[in-house]
């Protein structure tokens, strides 16, 4: 007879034998994603779908999957379903999401997408998703492509023929005479061979000094794939404070809350305009340039616009000292930059006004005499047939009912680091703060009757057939939406900009905006509704969206057929219902009543300031 014991280390050790042999049966039971191919799926809530990836040393591997109605989440699994990786961007239910990794042996993984688990995520929508691969670079040299001038005169003439013919604001910002002589000079730059990432810059200042903060120009690969993994990232987490470079990590060799007056012998100042044309923003605004610049340009962003270097020379001054020191501090690989970043000093209040990280809306008391509400997005429904805009709804009409049978005197409204979402969710928050009627915008129109140049449109379909599908269902969109009007333009048919009224449940309270320089989109234009047509008081700093329009609505995607550079921009001219304001200039973002930010001391002791300062000045009238 055998022993218990045994028994069961046998039923173990069978048990063990036949998972094994059953784990080729399981993957193969599972849609094998192929590098190279792309292929669009359908997904609803509940459901997910798996695919197995195979991955071999000396690669980096990039899963890109574009969300088509559908906020969505990848995750990276090991054969044994442990998670490795988890990818969820805050772009709601349209663009991207991108995972990045690679390995030192073969291995196969499993990648699970599922729709994001969220209040305000839709029932169902689809994506394309693509599984890619690029050498994985030692360093920079030998696997950046050279450009010849004539690929690159080719690419950048169509760059500007795309513009031309698809993009209603080229002109909104620049004249045709200071865009022809930005070009100008573009052209003068590429006389001569250059490699891929010299090009990609040139059309980076294009793309930035056209003012939308809609606008993005890519590379065909992830930019780290042009840089190494292993060494050339900052070994600091930064941040920008109150118009400064602040070291956001401690260590042993510089202090939390340094400052940082220079990098490799550029000056903190310039330092941060090199980087400048990676973050567009709506008409003139620099608050997020500023601060994107310091805060998301030490990974990989670094290597690639000033070059790798083995080692970093940093001039700084420690916190209560005017003294300027300096040290020569080793590069660090991307997995310790990424580790240094994941315990910086800012995280406990990063995390609290991530997008990423919190829910979309909420609630709370402040005491007995202010409420706070906050809005991380807008993208909690994606329009108003979505059933996550009538919960919204439900939402807001139980916040509002309660504050005003309470004669709650104070409300909160808290947008920061708000990327904006879709209509009509935040218009319908502004019915319940308006004394006035007022619409989306006053104007809203595109440049064409069909998709421009569509030879070049980074379609989503693999195939001739499913790209014809695409182009006349995208074309039939625009006929219906957009009306023939004067001067070659086509306007937005008024019955999709309602006239909105004030809702009977209206807030009279005391009104408080709290925003920032990452306020973009619908949540700026938010913002410019309480400016406009509200006696709220506006705290914070002006917003990268802007105050009296901008281009959005509908992205558009063009592939250059050269380089493989990929851009992207909104087509519809919007003039939002912002009314003339002698303290709000043309080409700005929303600016603050107030504007106030961190200090030095705040950030060393992680203060959300611009919350406690509304607090005070309600409970202490200070």
């Amino acid at each position: 007879m055998i022993p218990f014991r045994l028994k069961k280390q046998v039923f173990r050790l069978l048990t063990a034998i036949f998972s094994l042999l059953l784990l080729p049966f399981a993957l193969k039971a599972q849609d094998t994603l192929r590098e190279g191919k792309q292929k669009t799926y359908a997904l609803r809530e509940g459901a997910e779908k798996r695919f197995v990836l195979r991955a071999l040393p000396g690669k980096v591997y990039y899963v890109r999957a574009e969300q088509i109605g559908i906020d969505i989440e990848l995750h990276l699994l090991s054969e044994k379903g442990e998670e490795l990786l988890h990818q969820d961007a805050p772009n709601g239910p349209f663009g991207p999401e991108t995972m990045e990794f690679n390995v030192k042996a073969p291995r196969t993984f499993i990648l699970r997408i599922r729709p994001l688990q969220a209040e305000g995520n839709t029932p169902r929508g689809r994506f394309t998703l693509a599984f890619e691969s690029a050498p994985e670079p030692a360093n920079t040299v030998g696997v950046m492509p050279v450009l010849q001038p004539s690929e690159m005169k080719k690419d950048l003439r169509i760059f500007r023929q795309i513009r031309e013919k698809a993009n209603s604001g080229l002109y909104r910002y620049r004249t045709k005479a200071e865009t022809d002589a930005l070009y100008a000079k573009a052209y003068k730059a590429i006389r001569e061979p250059l490699p891929l990432s010299a090009f990609y810059r040139i059309l980076l200042e294009l793309t930035d000094l056209e003012g939308s903060c809609h606008n993005s120009t890519a590379l065909p690969q992830h930019g780290s794939t042009y840089t190494s993994r292993h060494k050339g990232y900052f070994p600091f987490s930064l941040k920008y404070v109150a118009g400064k470079i602040y070291v956001n990590s401690d260590s042993v060799s510089i202090p939390v809350g340094a400052r940082v007056h220079s990098v490799n012998g550029l000056a903190d100042t310039l330092l941060v305009h090199s980087f400048y044309k990676y973050f567009p923003g709506d008409g003139y605004t620099l608050t997020q340039k500023n601060a994107s610049a310091v805060n998301r340009s030490f990974g990989w962003l670094y290597a690639f616009e000033h070059g790798l270097c083995d080692t970093f020379r940093i001039r700084y001054s420690v916190p209560g000292s005017v003294e300027v020191r300096q040290l020569d501090v080793a590069s660090v690989s991307a997995a310790e930059h990424a580790a240094v970043y994941a315990k910086r000093h800012s995280k406990p209040l990063d995390d609290l006004l991530d997008p990423r990280m919190q829910p979309a809306y909420g609630f709370r008391m402040e005491g007995d005499s202010a409420g706070v509400l906050s809005f991380r997005r807008f993208d909690m429904a994606s329009n108003a047939e979505d059933p996550a805009y009538a919960v919204f709804c439900s939402f807001l009409d139980s916040v509002f009912s309660l504050l005003n049978e309470r004669k709650v005197p104070h409300l909160i409204i808290d947008i920061r680091n708000n990327p904006g979402g879709n209509d009509p969710t935040y218009e319908k928050v502004f019915t319940y703060l308006s004394p006035h009627s007022f619409r989306e915008n006053t104007e809203a129109y595109i440049i064409f009757r069909k998709v421009p140049m569509p030879r070049y449109y980074a379609w989503e379909a693999g195939s001739a057939k499913g790209r014809r599908y695409e182009q006349r269902s995208l074309n039939a969109f625009f006929r219906e939406r957009y009306i023939p009007g004067p001067g070659g333009r086509y306007f937005q048919d008024p019955s999709t900009n309602p006239l909105w009224q004030p809702d009977p449940n209206r807030y009279t309270g005391k009104v408080y905006l709290l925003m920032n320089a990452d306020v973009a989109s619908a949540a700026s234009h938010f913002a410019s509704l309480l400016r406009g047509y509200s006696h709220a008081l506006l705290i914070g700093e002006e917003t990268v969206g802007g105050y009296y329009g901008h281009n959005g609505h509908i992205p558009v995607e063009y592939r250059l057929p050269a380089s493989g550079i990929h851009t992207r921009f909104s087509v519809v001219h919007v003039t939002q219902d912002a009314p003339p304001l002698a303290s709000q200039p043309p080409g700005r973002g929303v600016l603050p009543d107030i504007t106030l930010h961190q200090t030095p001391e705040d950030f060393l002791q992680n203060r959300d300031t611009q919350m406690e300062f509304v607090l005070k000045q309600i409970y202490t009238g200070r």
